[in-house]
């Protein structure tokens, strides 16, 4: 195993943001449904607005922080995705279900000098689960 060598001089960083966004989605219920089960599939859009970001930075000489500093940053443009998920719902009555939606969505950039993890991977998976309550 490799040693890391001593420097003597480190910058430690950390960046972090937090968005609001609208979500616009169509879902698209299966005529096959059974009392039982139902499948469904959706898609949509997102608009995201940067609403707070943070650039904290320590600087360490001789494994001892001499300096920290905290920066207030701003992400001017929207950011857009698009999104789609496929589901299936098991009814456990007729206004609840437990429901299973792996998804994915695709982050376009925005045109910033900031990157984030949707600028460096823009493809996002996930997975939902969860109990419904229809009305």
């Amino acid at each position: 195993m490799k040693k890391i060598p001593d420097l003597g001089f480190w910058k430690l960083w950390n960046i972090s943001f937090g968005f609001f966004g609208v979500q616009i989605a169509y879902a698209l219920q299966s005529a096959n449904t059974t009392r039982t089960f139902s499948f469904y599939a959706t898609g949509g859009g997102t608009i995201d607005k940067s609403v707070s970001g943070k650039l904290e930075q320590d600087f360490i000489v001789q494994k001892e922080k001499i300096y920290s500093s905290t920066e207030n940053l701003k992400i001017k443009p929207f950011q857009f995705s698009i999104h789609a998920a496929l589901g299936i719902q098991y009814n456990i009555n007729p206004t609840l279900g437990a429901f299973i939606e792996p998804g994915a969505a695709f982050y376009f950039k925005d045109g910033s000098f900031k990157n984030t993890i949707r600028d460096k991977h823009p493809l996002h998976f996930n997975l939902q689960l969860g109990v419904r309550w229809n009305y």
